[in-house]
């Protein structure tokens, strides 16, 4: 993150935060394997939009790593049919039902207006 941001007096480097980042996901990084995925959901660090290898990396970080922020966002992904996925509520549900176990808020909500409106 430090070349990222140029923190702790070095310089932002995307090249080189890209090259961290890649070295720390492959060896099971949760955070790190969030990052890259939203890194190539939206094409940050100079890399180009790519949506299989953001979905991949999200999913390494949720089903490895457990990363409560990936795991929501699978959620929302099959909710939505988003990455190329087609909407699929019952993997959604999966997905958030998981999220809201871990304590997180967001997923709660939606667990909860789901089964409000019989979703």
């Amino acid at each position: 993150m430090a070349h990222e941001h140029g923190d702790l007096g070095l310089e932002s480097n995307a090249d080189e935060a890209l090259r961290s980042y890649l070295k720390a996901a492959e060896v099971g990084y949760a955070d790190v394997q969030r990052r890259l995925g939203i890194a190539y959901e939206h094409g940050n660090l100079g890399l180009t939009i790519d949506l299989q290898a953001a979905l991949m990396w999200c999913q390494k970080a949720a089903e490895g790593g457990g990363d409560v922020h990936s795991q929501r966002r699978l959620g929302v992904a099959h909710e939505d049919g988003e990455f190329g996925l087609e909407s699929n509520e019952e993997t959604a549900l999966m997905w958030h039902q998981k999220t809201a176990d871990g304590g997180d808020a967001e997923a709660q909500r939606r667990l909860g207006c789901a089964y409000e409106d019989g979703d």
